[in-house]
């Protein structure tokens, strides 16, 4: 039971790419890609007291993303996240009494669409110690539900995601701090977002970096009082604490990330550990 209060899915590697490229900027003409895959099954979920309660049933997610930046002048990058998904869910095989049946959303299912496709752009207003910089997101509601069996691929809604980022670098290792918000529409729950990372360089090829990250909605209504609520996916008032861990390694152009997280302390939220891997490219 403790090893489930401390694992949580929070997108490991994609959270990881989206909460540093909000801080990082690229020299004027520079490109980075980044294509990754992440893959869970959980059956339990955090409610909303923080409290971890059985589905009942298995969920299996699989997420497919495409990232990438590109630096239009030294200053200013913008960036791009589109991520594609795969959900199933089992059927259902707690406990039921005859000769009442398995509500509807028992059933097993499946799910192809894109998640939550992301564009917007970073600004480095001060380029020092500490680099200082801004970023304004935009999260759109390309996603897709089925309110039957509760399976859906993203935030039924759109969001604007304003942010700020500090970072020190100090020969080879660095701290990044980064808080932001989101501001979305559909009567979902406006959220404070926060990340804070450590990572060292090992000679030119490996890194390694350990995360602490945060997310904190106000109270407020999911878009309908329905079965999302159950399989715990992309609920307006998802909270989580954690830490995280990474690390990679490049030669030349070339690289291959990987990560995992645990949360301390989540609601609305499924609780499963992942990993996560990604292959990236760069000029």
């Amino acid at each position: 039971m403790l090893i489930q209060r401390i694992s949580l899915i929070c997108c490991l590697l994609f959270l990881f790419v989206s909460l540093n490229a909000q801080v990082w900027t690229l020299p004027k003409n520079s490109l980075y890609t980044n294509i990754g895959w992440t893959g869970y099954t959980y059956s339990d979920k955090f409610d909303e007291t923080g409290e971890i309660q059985p589905l009942n049933f298995d969920v299996t997610d699989n997420t497919f993303q495409l990232f990438a930046q590109y630096g239009i002048t030294d200053k200013l990058t913008v960036q791009t996240s589109i991520p594609y998904k795969l959900i199933k869910s089992t059927n259902y095989y707690g406990i039921t009494t005859n000769p009442v049946p398995a509500p509807n959303y028992y059933t097993g299912d499946t799910l192809q669409y894109f998640g939550n496709i992301e564009l917007g752009g970073i600004y480095k207003i001060f380029d020092g110690k500490p680099m200082v910089s801004v970023s304004l997101m935009a999260s759109l509601n390309s996603t897709d539900r089925n309110y039957i069996s509760g399976l859906q691929t993203g935030f039924n809604s759109n969001a604007i995601k304003p942010g700020a980022g500090v970072m020190w670098s100090f020969n080879k290792a660095w701290l990044q701090y980064y808080l932001g918000a989101e501001i979305r529409d559909n009567n979902y729950a406006m959220a404070l977002i926060s990340n804070l990372e450590y990572g060292y360089k090992f000679g030119e090829a490996f890194y390694l970096a350990a995360q602490a990250y945060m997310r904190f909605p106000e109270p407020g209504e999911n878009d309908c009082d329905c079965t999302t609520t159950l399989t715990a996916m992309y609920n307006s008032n998802q909270t989580y604490v954690g830490l995280g861990l990474k690390g990679g390694y490049s030669y030349k152009a070339f690289g291959i990330n990987a990560g995992l997280n645990t949360a301390f302390f989540a609601k609305n939220a499924p609780a499963q550990i992942a990993p996560s891997i990604s292959l990236q490219y760069k000029y």
